[in-house]
């Protein structure tokens, strides 16, 4: 290392390992070859699978693409730790800005509905970071993307073309929208499309908005606009979208998991003096034999301590030091080595990252329970251990195993009172709905990035910037100008009252400012829109997770908070008295407006206290507190015309056999509960490492047997090795996830959630969505636990193994220092913290197989299933991805005796309303039971019949306002339709009509089904009809003449 190269401040590091960067090209070229290569196979794969629907299938790539493109500027900003999660997560990221920003707009009529306005609103996206000088920043990181960035950005898209494409071809083997959910997610997209305003119309109950949360299919029914494909064909590839956006956003949360870096610039604010510095500087120099550099190293340092102490603010006064302190950051930078000191990874850090990327993904969105495992299986433990509990009596053999019986298993085998539902994402593609549940999956899996990115960037900003002040110059007390008079002088007053620290940022500023909470406000709002359940169970495990947070942040800043139990119980308290001062309004205030103004009113007080009291229990409560409020506020425009769905908690009666939770969640658990065990064992050891590490590091500046240089990079060592001994963010995230996963599977065992489901059927549906978001966090945690694991083997032995070399490179007592012994020693700062003896490593190698042993129960579900759900995945039995043409063909169940192809007539009217009607008339048909062929019309069109699936709307129509929508909406209706369809009399039955404002009437099989005793010739003479087919008619209702008198 030369004296010039040091001081014009660049460092010989990078020099020295340029001619590896060369190394590195061609080996860039090859992967950007292997990745173009890899996305023209798909493509031409995607030809020869897709045939006549390739057109559609690129224009839906294309389209869901250009979304993400518009998003990535944002995304580089928020995932700017890896380029191919920024890539991946800016398409999800992109539909949810975008989507909720047209919702939102179209609720308060700003903006109709509209292809135009949906693109502008994603172009305005694209261009917001040019108006901030950190997202110009960010545009300007572009010219980073070398030949490496960029093969990883194709690679990553030819992954996400591949899961659209598997996923397209699949549901082209079976494309059929009917039974269990499709008619009514199909039936919400056409209703949006038919409008240019929201709310959008309920097609069951005429004459109303829907009442359900429906931001899902609001957004592809937008993606249907802007793409211009039919949406009988965006229904199918809408389900192939979501597995995409699954697969590749669980890929990312990995990739972020395991590349976020150790620590950041900041984590080496130690003290350092210049004199040490200055000293060492010229040691360096002397020994490099450049004397003449020496002097200018020394100026250099003098000139850059002058112009440290200037920006600290900090003068040469009599009594202080004539050097100001400085830190390593400045002393050292631009030396990359220390800002981020690598982990050594088998097979290298880009494949093992990959590889673990893909297998988390693969696991979370393939495998489901262990229920197979046990029922299915035709080998393993699981087997042998069912026939056993056989053998002795304690169950009786299974019927034949079908797939959804890992879904349905609590309560029907063996069969009682007490029957559950447990869902995963395997099952949800398998059946394919586009429900509220699977399409919030997308941004639930979002929500988690965004969490992990919080957790890396930390939550504590503005509380640093306070105590920084405070640190820098005692705080000022805010004055009241003798010259204010009236009203001003009563708020400066107030605020001096409030406010007594003139330096104390006003309150909310550095939250509002934040990105990071206000894309997860954004996104609370979108699931209190699209899939309520999410919004509470996210509240709960943001706030777990803003607590541990919040909790390391200041035990690393060395806040004396934990000190004084009695001050931990009373924070604790408050904390409670926080959380309760929102849910208490929540629960009982009808109003939406008023409950925002309650909540901005709690909001403030929150501010005013963090303003006084510093605390990270306090400070989780103003966190939960701003994301509640402001999700509230964001969603105001939707809550205002909706009516939300009674419910309240319950004391589970019957709880779940121990044997059925293990057979369902026991493997899982098992491998998410060996890392831990080991985390919780490092937390108590690192406590240990940081009491003495700290106590070294505080008597180091005074130690005067140490040579300048000895003390500087003990200090580094000293200080690299005490923010070791903290959990790293993905150790965190993870024990989080853990802990609530296991909370979320728990709670239905304790209390549920009391809705029009009762008798047997209590608490399914607490238990279904709560196990749906257990299942993403456990298998994260397990995901994560497995690859701790195999990574703590490896470096335990690794560190044994060079131990003795890594001992001889020590800095303490070595005259001079080469480049490769620096690098080499910085990199052997890493250090495992458990299992540093060979019985410790043998232990870690049998967790591990138990881990590994656990973890393949879950994997045999899609063996099994996919061939029952799917049949033979072969070329010839693809069917295309219409979902509507299949009625001309298919068996109608809810027809006794019906043939295939009995609902041909039925089709032939969808296709006529489709072709010629505009808008949303209401039409007349046959209400039914849910989950069958009736309301098959308005399901197709997106028309509103005056009563559709009656226990759905039963659901819906369920609230605070009608307890009872059964017996209050639901009844009535069923009577008066049955009553019109019997009617003798032809005027009263078309005063009926007119009251309902019916425009069309139909009458085919299923009506006379319905209602057995209609009268054909009288429902004739109601109108024209205007068509028919087969035995199915429409008559078109003319409208009533105008009263003469008027």
């Amino acid at each position: 290392m030369t004296a010039s190269s040091t001081v014009s401040g660049e460092s010989t590091y990078s020099a020295v390992r340029t001619p590896a960067a060369r190394g590195n090209l061609p080996r860039a070229i090859v992967g950007l070859i292997t990745a173009i290569a890899t996305l023209a196979g798909a493509l031409v794969f995607a030809r020869r699978l897709l045939g006549s629907d390739l057109q559609n299938f690129l224009i839906w790539w294309l389209t869901l693409s250009g979304v993400g493109l518009c998003a990535w500027p944002i995304s580089m900003r928020l995932f700017s730790t890896d380029y191919q999660a920024a890539w991946l997560l800016a398409k999800p990221l992109g539909l949810a800005l975008g989507s909720f920003s047209t919702w939102f707009m179209a609720y308060i009529r700003i903006i109709p509905l509209s292809a135009l306005n949906f693109g502008l609103i994603l172009l305005l996206i694209f261009l917001l970071p040019l108006f901030t000088p950190k997202g110009r920043h960010t545009l300007f990181r572009l010219k980073e993307l070398n030949l490496s960035k960029t093969a990883g950005l194709i690679f990553v898209e030819a992954l996400f073309l591949f899961c659209l494409l598997a996923m397209a071809f699949s549901r082209g083997l079976r494309p059929h929208i009917a039974d269990l959910e499709k008619y009514m997610d199909y039936g919400f997209m056409l209703s949006i499309l038919r409008s240019d305003s929201l709310p959008a119309k309920d097609i069951w109950l005429a004459g109303h908005s829907i009442n359900y949360y429906y931001f899902g299919q609001f957004v592809f029914a937008q993606l249907t606009r802007l793409s211009g494909i039919t949406p009988r064909v965006t229904y199918n590839l809408s389900l192939a979208a979501v597995f995409a956006y699954g697969f590749t956003s669980v890929y990312s949360i990995f990739r972020l998991l395991l590349t976020l870096p150790r620590r950041s610039r900041r984590s080496l604010r130690t003290p350092v003096a210049l004199d040490d510095v200055n000293a060492y500087r010229r040691e360096r120099a002397t020994a490099a034999g450049q004397t003449a550099g020496s002097a200018q190293t020394t100026a250099a340092g003098q000139t850059a301590g002058s112009a440290q102490t200037a920006a600290a603010g900090q003068s040469a006064k009599p009594g202080r030091r004539s050097t100001a302190p400085a830190t390593l950051t400045e002393v050292l930078t631009p030396d990359p080595r220390l800002n981020c000191v690598t982990r050594s990874l088998p097979l290298g850090k880009a494949v093992w990252v990959t590889l673990i990327s893909l297998f988390g993904a693969a696991f979370l969105n393939f495998a489901g329970n262990s229920q197979a495992w046990f029922f299915a299986a035709d080998f393993g433990w699981g087997k042998q251990l069912l026939e056993r509990w056989i053998a002795r009596g304690y169950l009786t053999r299974p019927d034949p195993w079908f797939y959804s019986d890992s879904t349905r298993f609590i309560g029907y085998f063996p069969d009682n009172a007490d029957k559950t539902i447990s869902e995963f994402p395997m099952y949800s593609y398998l059946v394919a709905d586009l429900h509220a549940h699977l399409i919030n999956m997308i941004f639930v899996l979002l929500m988690i990035a965004v969490l992990i990115m919080l957790c890396y960037r930390g939550t504590a900003v503005f509380l640093a910037r306070r105590e920084a002040a405070r640190i820098s110059r005692p705080p000022q007390p805010r004055t009241v100008p003798e010259e204010t008079t009236g009203v001003r002088k009563f708020f400066a007053r107030l605020s001096a009252l409030l406010l007594p620290n003139a330096d104390a940022p006003l309150p909310g500023t550095d939250l509002l400012r934040s990105p990071l909470f206000w894309l997860i406000s954004v996104l609370f709002s979108i699931f209190m829109s699209g899939n309520f359940w999410d919004f509470a169970i996210y509240m709960a495990v943001i706030t777990l997770l803003l607590f541990a947070l919040n909790w390391q942040i200041f035990n690393r800043a060395g806040h004396p908070f934990n000190r004084n139990k009695g001050e931990v119980v009373w924070s604790f308290l408050l904390l409670v008295c926080q959380l309760l001062a929102v849910i208490v309004p929540f629960m009982i205030i009808n109003h939406p407006a008023v409950l925002v103004v309650v909540l901005i009113a709690i909001w403030f007080l929150n501010q005013l206290i963090i303003n006084r009291v510093t605390d990270p229990m306090i400070l989780t409560g103003l966190e939960v507190t701003h994301v509640f409020t402001l999700a509230h506020i964001l969603t105001l425009p939707f809550n205002t015309g909706f009516e939300p769905i009674a419910k309240s908690i319950a004391r589970t009666v019957t709880s779940s056999p121990f044997w059925q939770l293990f057979v369902m969640w026991g493997p899982t658990t098992i491998v998410a509960l060996s890392a831990f065990v080991i985390v919780v064992a490092l937390i108590f050891r690192q406590k240990r490492q940081r009491r003495a590490l700290s106590a070294e590091l505080a008597a180091l500046p005074t130690a005067e047997n140490m040579r300048p240089r000895t003390k500087i990079w003990r200090t580094v060592q000293l200080r690299l090795r005490l923010d070791e001994a903290h959990l790293s963010t993905a150790k965190l995230v993870c024990l989080v996830f853990f802990v609530a996963a296991l909370g979320l599977i728990l709670l239905p065992e304790i209390v549920y959630v009391v809705d029009i489901y009762s008798g047997d059927y209590k608490r399914a549906n607490t238990m279904f969505k709560f196990t749906y978001q257990a299942f993403i966090l456990l298998g994260i945690a397990a995901v994560a636990a497995l690859e701790l694991l195999i990574r703590t083997v490896y470096d335990s032995i690794r560190w044994r193994s060079e131990r003795r070399r890594n001992q001889k490179l020590a800095f303490a007592g070595v005259p001079t220092l080469s480049e490769e012994s620096e690098r080499k020693s910085l990199r052997s700062l890493r250090r495992p913290l458990i299992a540093r003896t060979w019985g410790g490593i043998v232990a870690l190698i049998l967790t591990l197989a138990l881990a590994v042993f656990f973890i393949i129960p879950p994997c045999l579900y899609p063996t099994k299933a996919i061939p029952q759900a799917m049949g033979n995945y072969k070329i010839e039995n693809y069917e295309g991805l219409d979902g509507v043409r299949q009625l001309a063909t298919r068996r109608s169940y809810s027809l006794p005796g019906s043939p295939e192809g009995g609902l041909a007539a039925d089709l032939a009217a969808i296709e006529w309303f489709n072709a010629e009607i505009e808008g949303q008339p209401i039409i007349l048909e046959a209400w039914g039971e849910s989950y069958t062929d009736y309301c098959r019309i308005s399901a197709y069109t997106g028309l509103p019949t005056v009563l559709g699936w009656q226990t759905h709307e039963w659901l819906w129509r369920t609230s605070r306002a009608t307890p009872n929508a059964w017996a209050s909406v639901v009844c009535p209706l069923q009577q008066e339709i049955r009553a019109f369809y019997e009617a003798t009399d032809p005027d009263t039955a078309l005063s009926q009509l007119r009251g309902w404002n019916v425009k069309y009437l139909i009458v085919g099989a299923l009506e006379r089904n319905q209602f057995p005793d209609l009268d054909e010739d009288l429902l004739r003479s109601l109108g024209e009809i205007v068509f028919e087919a087969g035995d199915l008619y429409v008559l078109e209702i003319p409208a009533a003449e105008a009263d003469s008198t008027k």
